[in-house]
């Protein structure tokens, strides 16, 4: 079984707009063993990541009302 490339894996957003995240020697560390376990770029993996902290806090918001 062969894993997709990053490239075509990648989401095609327009006019995306890169972020700068400041992250702890430790952290960065980690991103990039569990970005390697799961074939991903650095990048991708902390988008990943945001997305999923973001739809937890939008559920927290939304339960809150």
């Amino acid at each position: 079984m062969s894993l997709p490339s990053i490239a075509s894996r990648a989401p095609k957003i327009p006019l995306a707009v890169p972020l700068a995240l400041r992250l702890s020697a430790d952290e960065m560390a980690k991103t990039d063993k569990y970005a390697a376990l799961e074939v991903r770029s650095r990048s991708a993996f902390a988008r990943m990541l945001f997305l999923r902290g973001l739809a937890d806090y939008e559920r927290e918001l939304a339960q809150s009302k």
